[in-house]
């Protein structure tokens, strides 16, 4: 059994634009469009008290793998199977999903933890252009694996949120605590309203 102990539900929309950035107007909207991006983990605890922490949904779903849904797998259905519980407690999958949209939302600078994204990319001119605009890997590690690539990354700027928002490939997002940043999110609460029910 798996038990959720801790959420957090991340906001990338305060990353910051590099002062050198050339502006452009496709990269303008992109700027304007990661600020309602969003992903949510959860620190899950195993039957042998070992805990790590888990992304279960972000706004890159068509980017990003993430633990929610699946058949007869993911977050959802161990939820309403009771393979999961969250703070001890058994809940349906619409009560489930029900606390996940009520996690409140924390900004990206404020949270005691980085997220680092590992990118396994099919075409390197994407790794490196996407509309004409030319991506700053000075800080990525890239490196091949058989005919792809594998873009490591610290995702601590606009920039480099935009690079795996818009480039296409096998998206992982790792939350990483942060030791610049003592504070830990809170034990989880559960939120929970009504809802229909999902399995009848």
């Amino acid at each position: 059994m798996l038990n959720e102990t801790q959420h957090l539900k991340v906001n990338f929309g305060s990353l910051p634009v590099p002062a050198n950035c050339q502006r452009s107007t496709w990269l303008n909207w992109l700027l304007e469009s990661i600020k309602t991006d969003t992903a949510t983990f959860a620190q899950v605890e195993d039957q042998t008290g070992n805990s790590r922490w888990e992304l279960l949904e972000s706004t890159l779903v068509y980017r990003c793998d993430s633990g929610l849904f699946g058949f007869k797998r993911g977050a959802v259905y161990e939820a309403e199977t009771g393979l999961r519980t969250v703070g001890g407690h058994r809940l349906s999958a619409e009560a489930y999903l029900d606390h996940l949209d009520r996690i409140p939302v924390t900004d990206i600078n404020q949270m005691p933890f980085v997220i680092l994204a590992s990118h396994l990319v099919s075409r390197l001119d994407s790794i490196h252009k996407t509309q004409d605009h030319e991506w700053d890997h000075s800080r990525s590690q890239i490196v091949s694996e058989g005919d792809k690539w594998r873009v490591n990354l610290k995702v601590d700027s606009a920039l480099s949120f935009g690079f795996i928002r818009e480039c296409y490939g096998d998206l992982t997002l790792q939350l990483v605590p942060d030791s610049s940043k003592a504070t830990a999110p809170a034990p989880c609460q559960i939120f929970s309203g009504a809802s229909m029910e999902l399995f009848a």
